[in-house]
């Protein structure tokens, strides 16, 4: 026992050492798993307390306009988007946006702010120590019709790289580390794929780049109607099925002491704009996807043809959890997506006036 005591004691003493010294980084040790921020309508940046009741200031953004805002998988980082002021005439711009991305350390501390590059879309790498970013023409008629780059920033070395020319969407795998960017190629696009470790750029054959975390499934994105989501084999590169919506109720049967599951269809097909972004996966869970629905009370004046709306009220929000491979909603949660926003690790959902942190499947 008293040799277990020593032990003991020699382990704790050398871990406080390596602490003192900074061997072992102490927020290592404390990592707060309930790290959530959001932007406020200041444009200031403010943390949940882990007691999640009391917020905290971290960063005050002196930009016009801030969007965006993401925590790192590694919980370390912050990151958001800003925008200056434009000013407007009859012909168009007479001062164009400026769009930058701001880079903050989990305490609000600047890290970075990427300026004069008009940012517009950006992706955490898996280990989160890096960030790949789109920039955009701002003065473009459509800015997402006119790409400029695709770039890599290191947040440890500080090195920025361009990997691509005209790239209209980034996804960052995590089951490979590599880069997936939707080119600009014609009159269709085109998949290509940037390997950080060889820093080369091949095409590939896929249609979209939005895959599951464990790299079994894509899906395919149509950003401009609303037809339904495609759920591609990754391996096969083949179309398996549009998502429906359904799931799993139980039926009572005659007897009243037994019940059997069956699936039951609670609203036709999925699209874009169901589905919880980005790209609709949930972090580290393999292949389950995140959709929200929620059901929209209308209150109207006049008659047809003419008719209008006085107000909307969202009701019985809801999100749900998908498994493709079972092909149906295998759990509901109550609430809506919360406008604070963690490493995904965890759900943040908010129902009735609280914030709530759900666990994964």
């Amino acid at each position: 026992m008293k040799q277990f005591i020593t032990i003991f004691s020699i382990i704790i003493t050398s871990c406080m050492i390596l602490i003192l010294f900074g061997i072992i980084p102490l927020k290592v040790l404390s990592q707060d798993m309930h790290l959530a921020v959001k932007l406020t309508k200041d444009n200031h940046v403010v943390r949940l307390k882990t007691d999640l009741k009391e917020t905290q200031e971290i960063y005050r953004s002196d930009k016009y306009k801030t969007s965006y805002i993401s925590v790192s998988p590694n919980n370390r980082y912050l990151a958001f988007m800003a925008e200056t002021k434009p000013e407007y005439t009859r012909d168009g711009y007479s001062v164009k946006p400026e769009y930058s991305l701001v880079i903050l350390d989990d305490a609000g501390k600047l890290i970075n702010r990427i300026d004069k590059m008009d940012v517009q879309k950006y992706v955490w790498s898996p280990d989160g120590e890096k960030i790949a970013f789109l920039t955009f023409d701002p003065g473009c008629e459509s800015q997402y019709r006119c790409p400029t780059g695709a770039f890599v920033y290191n947040i440890i070395t500080s090195e920025l790289k361009k990997i691509a020319e005209r790239v209209k969407e980034i996804n960052w795998l995590f089951f490979d580390s590599t880069v997936l960017l939707y080119e600009l190629s014609g009159r269709e696009g085109i998949v290509t794929r940037w390997n950080p470790r060889t820093e080369k750029l091949d095409t590939t054959e896929f249609k979209d780049i939005y895959f599951s975390p464990d790299g079994k499934y894509y899906l395919c994105l149509y950003k401009d109607d609303l037809r339904p989501i495609q759920l591609y084999n990754a391996e096969t590169n083949l179309k398996e099925f549009d998502i429906k919506i359904i799931k799993i109720s139980t039926k009572r049967l005659p007897s009243g002491d037994t019940s059997e599951p069956f699936p039951k269809d609670i609203g036709g097909l999925w699209n874009i704009h169901d589905l919880v972004s980005p790209g609709g996966w949930i972090f580290n869970t393999g292949h389950f996807l995140l959709f929200t629905k929620a059901d929209v009370i209308t209150e109207t004046e006049g008659e047809e043809p003419v008719k209008r709306i006085i107000s909307q009220k969202v009701t019985n929000e809801k999100l749900f959890i998908y498994d493709p491979e079972q092909r149906r909603v295998v759990k509901e949660i109550a609430g809506s997506i919360s406008s604070w926003v963690g490493n995904g690790n965890q759900i943040i959902v908010e129902h009735d006036g609280k914030v709530l942190f759900e666990g994964l499947p």
